[in-house]
């Protein structure tokens, strides 16, 4: 495997890892935004 093969490789990685960390911070913003409707609902 040559280096631009790696690097493309490498970018790639990121890439998926970076959508993943972005979804699940996704979720727990919504999970967030759950909790605080329903405890500013109760008070």
């Amino acid at each position: 495997m040559g280096h631009s093969s790696l690097n493309v490789s490498l970018t790639y990685l990121r890439g998926l890892e970076v959508a993943e960390l972005k979804e699940a911070d996704d979720i727990r913003i919504a999970i967030d935004r759950c909790l605080t409707a329903l405890f500013d609902s109760t008070i």
